[in-house]
């Protein structure tokens, strides 16, 4: 594959781990694949983020290990014989650290998926507690605004009596001060359901975007196993066809290459 194609790869890769690899190599796929595992149910949100934070690690180390050896395989092929064991060697080098790289970046994308679906589930549970609370506001509304509405009924049917009675005027005062409080509670009831009316508005929206983010992510996944398996086989195909071409001039896997001969013609010593 060509030498820009592992940096367009690599350039991708860095953008998923900066927004969404047996030596140091091998280390780096079993830290990651290890600190995927600890990331269980039973964990708290903050060993779940370390765990998440160490796959990250994990994959930028092994990303750097592939990057360093994949773009040089070309030049490093080019002045070895097919049958050559540095050829052979150079191949596996590199399809071992593509190997480990696909390794911890899975398991990292994984275990950022799954948090996103935490974080779904929290968002929704809170959506729908809510939710099931938004009828008592609505309740309260309701009560308050007949509340007041009665109290207005009683106080228009008392002011044509009270107009010169003493009696009826302190009773009509005393219900001007009940109209006056039932309006502040109207009003505040008002408030209340318009601000929750808002805020489950806006839980929708958090809803809708880890949402999303979930998809995404689960994409992405599906996405890079589908290009781990092009690089598997790409490098199976370089390792066959350098095996081929050993092959072809009678040479075998671990066959030694002939001698070259010296200059000007002369046997070497």
């Amino acid at each position: 594959m060509p030498t820009d194609r592992h940096r367009s790869c690599g350039a991708r890769r860095r953008r998923w781990l900066n927004g969404c690899r047996i030596g140091v190599l091998g280390l780096a796929a079993s830290t990651a694949m290890a600190v995927a595992q600890s990331a269980t149910p039973n964990s708290t949100p903050e060993d779940r983020a370390a765990a998440v934070a160490a796959a990250r690690a994990s994959a930028e180390q092994a990303e750097k290990s592939w990057l360093s050896l994949a773009p040089g395989l070309d030049a490093k092929l080019a002045p070895l014989l097919p049958c050559d064991p540095a050829a052979r060697k150079s191949i596996q080098d590199v399809s071992r650290a593509s190997d480990a790289r696909n390794q911890a970046l899975l398991a990292y994308l994984r275990l950022t998926a799954e948090q996103a679906a935490e974080q779904t589930q929290g968002a929704r549970r809170i959506l729908e507690a809510e939710t099931a609370s938004a009828p008592d506001a609505s309740d309260e509304r309701t009560d308050t605004a007949l509340e007041r509405a009665a109290i207005e009924t009683q106080t228009a049917k008392l002011v044509p009596g009270a107009n010169g009675r003493r009696e009826l005027s302190s009773a009509w005062t005393t219900l001007s001060q009940i109209h006056d409080s039932a309006s502040r509670r109207a009003t505040l009831a008002d408030q209340n359901a318009g601000s929750r009316d808002r805020g489950l508005a806006a839980l929708r929206d958090v809803l809708a975007a880890h949402q999303a983010r979930e998809s995404a992510l689960r994409q992405e996944i599906d996405a890079f196993q589908a290009e781990a398996a092009r690089w598997n086989t790409y490098y199976t195909l370089r390792l066959s066809r350098a095996q081929a071409e050993c092959s072809a001039i009678g040479g075998g896997p671990t066959s030694t290459p002939p001698a070259r001969p010296a200059a000007n013609g002369k046997k070497k010593q």
